[in-house]
């Protein structure tokens, strides 16, 4: 047993070696319980935290926070304060050997993953004793890629990675890089829920799959061409008789009346499609979007794309298709 082979060890040891069964030698002592400053409930806390295997917040979580057996509250209080006390020294401590890391290391790359010179706002991360420097916005993008990919229609979520190693980021850089895109102001939805579950993706993907999935639909249909977004758009029109007659009206107005909508039609056709949230609010928020759009267009102009014949001098009929448009 090594006395300081922990946060936790050396701090206890330093500050309450009264309760500490090893002595500078690392051998095990009897604890003196006569003492006058001996206290039952500090001689436990500091054996449960002394010999802690675990991170610090197992214990929080196991032994306050869902304590079954403590109920004075001045006892309460007491294991609270030799607790935050532990943690403040561990987290001041932790930080101190990383600001070192930080001085002493060697910088691994001088210009961005573009080559281009770094901007004023970098986040530089100590891993596998070298110090890589990102740009915020291109680590931004980074994180934002890992929950943008799915497999036949399932979602799945990318472990972030360091481009020059292809080696994922240890867990306390994953938190590193949160708080520090939070003063960017550069705001992760998924990685903000990521970090809130512990970056556990199974997790993640239980309580989020359809906002995941739908996150991946709407940057899939990001990519799209002209083309493929104007098939979808008479697709959704086609399949609602009641609105073909808009498919007489020339394609400029077409995605000029719909084009904002068709995204949410093909986010709409994917879940039904799929037996993904079918029947829930989820659906019928999509559903609502684009068919409010068509049905608006529809009511306040009945007539847009039906064919008129007029009848010319020369007694034979010309057809027109009226494309006029109207309180939109």
């Amino acid at each position: 047993m090594f006395r300081l082979s922990s946060y936790n060890r050396i701090y206890l040891t330093y500050k309450y070696p009264q309760y500490i069964h090893y002595n500078e030698k690392n051998e095990f002592e009897i604890v003196r319980n006569s003492s006058v400053h001996y206290n039952a409930t500090d001689y436990v806390t500091v054996q449960k935290l002394f010999h802690l295997a675990k991170p610090n917040v197992h214990y929080f979580y196991n032994h306050i926070y869902n304590s079954l057996v403590i109920e004075d509250s001045n006892t309460m209080k007491r294991i609270l304060y030799l607790y935050f006390r532990v943690q403040r020294f561990k987290m001041a401590f932790s930080k101190f050997i990383h600001i070192v890391r930080m001085k002493i290391s060697k910088q691994y790359n001088q210009h961005n993953l573009s080559y281009i010179p770094f901007s004023n706002r970098t986040i530089s991360i100590y891993e596998n004793k070298r110090i890589y420097t990102f740009d915020d916005l291109e680590l931004y993008k980074m994180i934002e890629s890992c929950f943008n990919y799915e497999l036949y229609d399932i979602p799945d979520i990318l472990s972030l990675k360091n481009p020059y190693t292809n080696i994922p980021f240890s867990f306390h850089n994953l938190i590193y890089i949160h708080f520090q895109l939070l003063q960017y102001g550069k705001v992760s939805k998924f990685f903000i829920l990521y970090f809130k579950h512990n970056f556990k993706k199974n997790t993640l993907l239980d309580q989020y799959q359809v906002h995941l999935y739908v996150n991946c639909l709407t940057r899939t249909f990001s990519q799209f061409t002209d083309q493929k977004k104007e098939q979808l758009l008479m697709h959704m029109i086609r399949i609602h008789p009641r609105y073909r007659t808009f498919l007489n009206i020339d394609n400029q107005h077409l995605h000029y009346l719909f084009g904002s909508v068709v995204r949410y039609f093909y986010i709409y056709r994917n879940l039904k499609r799929n037996d993904i949230d079918n029947g829930s609010t989820y659906l019928d928020i999509y559903e609502h979007k684009f068919k409010t759009k068509l049905e608006h267009v529809y009511k306040t102009n009945p007539m847009l794309g039906r064919k008129y014949f007029t009848k010319t001098i020369d007694g034979n009929f010309k057809s027109h298709i009226d494309q006029n448009i109207m309180g939109l």
